[in-house]
């Protein structure tokens, strides 16, 4: 592990993990630093899973004087996560996707919401698409049944969050830029490694909740998305977050909820 040299503690921990995503890496990085708060606040720690590209990645580091962790060895976003989390020093957690660009708000405000709501554990950034809308499934409820078919329908039930220009209490936020006190995520052993990608944010926020934690949007810190970059397929996509979905309705929702779900992907030819 390359650690480069750091004045004091910082008060947020940034991670960013790399997987075929050093070009976007690089943008999310310009991004960040053009915000004077990440430089006072932040550390940042980048976990490069991909080989192939460790010189750029180590050329990336040293250039925004980030912490670096080389694994060469893609174990999925939450196990990322979580090793490199025991090298944070910050009050918070910040996971941070490589295909995000940061846009408006300041760390210095997220950090006086947590101190001002001290049940609040995991907070969410607005993420916004290439129209600057807010993106669909960056916050929501929890999942179940129910709200699966309202969605598959066309009913979105979680569109009034979206809109919303205030903090307010959610089911979830978006693992593209959540931030999470480190306590707390330690004390929930961080994310579930069994979610190799995707509901390993939802999860999170889902035991936090039954442990008598908040989960909060802050919007006015922005993020432009721009989502499954780094994926080599669209098929590979849909199969894993098929996978997750899955085992979070195992994980959490009523056995016969699980069943309907299993029953209903047979009868749309879901092949996953």
């Amino acid at each position: 592990m390359l650690t480069m040299p750091q004045e004091k503690k910082p008060i947020f921990s940034l991670i960013l993990i790399n997987f075929k995503s050093a070009d976007l890496l690089e943008q999310a990085l310009v991004s960040l630093k053009q915000n004077r708060d990440f430089d006072e606040m932040a550390e940042i720690i980048l976990v490069n899973n991909d080989c192939g590209e460790e010189k750029k990645v180590a050329r990336l580091a040293k250039k925004f004087s980030c912490v670096l962790i080389p694994t060469c060895e893609n174990k999925g976003f939450g196990a990322s996560i979580n090793r490199a989390s025991r090298e944070a020093r910050g009050i918070y957690i910040g996971c941070i996707n490589p295909d995000v660009e940061y846009r408006a708000g300041s760390l210095k405000n997220l950090d006086r919401f947590f101190k001002k709501y001290p049940k609040i554990g995991i907070v969410g950034a607005r993420l916004i698409d290439k129209a600057s809308l807010a993106e669909k499934w960056s916050v929501g409820t929890n999942p179940s049944l129910f709200a699966l078919f309202r969605n598959n329908i066309g009913l979105f039930s979680d569109r009034r969050l979206l809109k919303r220009t205030r903090p307010m209490s959610v089911g979830f936020v978006s693992g593209a830029a959540l931030f999470i006190r480190k306590s707390v995520f330690d004390s929930l052993s961080g994310f579930d490694e069994k979610f190799f990608l995707y509901f390993e944010d939802v999860d999170l926020c889902f035991r936090a909740k039954k442990e008598g934690f908040l989960i909060a949007t802050f919007p006015s810190l922005i993020f432009f998305h721009k989502g499954g970059m780094s994926h080599e397929s669209r098929y590979s996509q849909k199969k894993l977050f098929y996978e997750s979905q899955e085992k979070y309705f195992m994980k959490h929702r009523p056995m016969w909820e699980y069943v309907l779900l299993k029953s209903a992907k047979k009868l749309m030819r879901i092949p996953f």
